[in-house]
């Protein structure tokens, strides 16, 4: 198998080489067959306990209930939408020979399967849009990300209306009706809707950024936010308002400035009761309520409640002459915002403000 890194990592045991000391310490469990956490309703057991806690659920049905998977297993809990995946399942428990994932152990029936399984450890993504270059898996992946740009929304809520490009993110927003946050972080308790959206917040205790920029070095926790990211040097921006034809480098951006349009205004202040279309536009707000000033100039340590006062003082310095300022939006999941004053002189200075998720 070609990886995509250097196999520095070395397992003692087998020799197999890996890219990363987690994937190692992952493998290294299918020698020590390492499973404390085990199910006191059944027989199985985990090497991790945020998994015990998932396979719990579906003994209690409630992920059965959330999305729709009628199909119970007997043996283990697990729900299924088909009749015919239920049974492929079910060879898990008959004996029948499993193909294991050389990087965590994790067992599949069929070798396609397995195939795509390991792309999740090796970064391989072969099925890449032709509009915005983000890369996917599998190519029934693509083809639902590619509703994103056709504007096709076919799944609908049936409470409040709303549309989905996909039938499991319409599973996810139930659970802003329900309340129901399924998903806990093992580290601080914390719980979340997606399953996605944990595994997000899991890499601020672990600090893991493994996408890394090859035009600056600047390293990511998501492959995703490291194709956001490499639009600010192409100056691509696929997401175009079908109103006034604006375009913008992510789907987050596009669908807050849709808002503009249509007057919605779903984030309110809970001090003065002030509406505001985004969630970002209401965190600017909520400073001038708390006096929190996080931009600061490295030349004269003035501070300001916006990146765009910041950048509007910097001009002021006259003596650096002419100058370029450039500000970055990370992701939709914010957590630095960088300005960037270029001297006349070929200095760089860096202005950071660090906010909170």
């Amino acid at each position: 198998m070609k990886h995509p890194k250097d196999l520095d990592y070395i397992c003692d045991i087998c020799q197999k080489g890996f890219p990363e000391a987690r994937i190692l310490r992952r493998h290294l469990k299918i020698h020590l067959e390492e499973k404390p956490h085990k199910c006191d309703q059944c027989d199985m057991s985990f090497a991790e306990s945020s998994n015990l806690s998932k396979h719990k659920k579906k003994h209690t049905g409630e992920l059965r209930n959330i999305v729709g998977k009628p199909h119970l297993c007997p043996s283990c809990g697990r729900s299924f939408k088909w009749a015919s995946s239920l049974s492929k399942h079910m060879k898990y428990h008959t004996g029948h020979k499993l193909l294991s994932c050389e990087y965590c152990g994790k067992q599949y029936v069929e070798a396609r399967s397995l195939k795509i399984h390991v792309r999740s450890h090796t970064g391989e993504r072969p099925y890449v849009c032709n509009i915005c270059q983000k890369g996917f898996t599998q190519v029934c992946n693509l083809e639902k990300h590619m509703r994103v740009h056709t504007g096709e929304k076919p799944f609908q809520c049936n409470i409040c209306g709303k549309r989905f490009t996909q039938s499991g993110y319409v599973n996810i927003h139930m659970r802003t009706h329900t309340g129901a946050r399924p998903y806990v972080c093992t580290t601080c308790g914390k719980s979340f809707a997606g399953s996605s959206t944990l595994h997000i917040h899991q890499q601020i205790h672990t600090g893991e950024k493994p996408y890394a920029c090859n035009v600056c070095g600047k390293a990511f926790s998501r492959h995703e936010t490291l194709i956001i990211h490499s639009r600010s040097h192409t100056g691509v921006k696929p997401y175009i308002c079908t109103v006034c034809n604006r375009a913008f480098s992510s789907s987050g951006l596009l669908s807050g400035h849709t808002k503009t349009h249509t007057g919605v205004k779903p984030h309110v202040c809970d001090i003065c009761q002030k509406k505001f279309a985004s969630s970002s536009s209401l965190k600017v707000h909520l400073r001038s309520h708390s006096g929190e000033k996080p931009y600061v100039c490295k030349l004269c340590n003035k501070s300001f409640a916006q990146s765009s006062s910041l950048h509007q003082h910097l001009g002021t310095h006259q003596h650096l002459g002419e100058h370029t300022i450039e500000v970055e939006e990370i992701s939709e999941v914010k957590t630095v915002q960088v300005a960037e004053l270029i001297t006349a002189d070929n200095q760089t200075i860096k202005v950071q403000a660090i906010t909170t998720m």
